[in-house]
């Protein structure tokens, strides 16, 4: 006889609790390496930091980037309680 996988999965507490950590570690750390990259900017050499778009510094516009994508990220939220792993 062949068992049927179940289709009502139902994931415990702690299965939830493991991969909304997962998930907000992996957020955590695009928003670190973002500003990183930011920070090199502003210490960047002469050239690079004397990058200009629309009159504002290059590290200012990585900046906002950066701030943008945190709040992307913020608003993509952890996932439902239905989501499948």
């Amino acid at each position: 006889m062949i068992a049927r996988p179940s289709t009502s999965f139902v994931p415990t507490p702690r299965t939830l609790f493991r991969r909304r950590r997962a998930q907000a570690a992996l957020k955590s750390g695009l928003v670190v390496v973002a500003l990183g990259l930011v920070g090199a900017l502003f210490l960047a050499p002469r050239e690079l930091a004397a990058v200009r778009l629309l009159d504002v510094g290059l590290a200012w516009w990585a900046a906002l980037a950066a701030h943008g994508l945190f709040l992307l990220l913020l608003a993509a939220g952890p996932p439902g309680d239905d989501a499948r792993p």
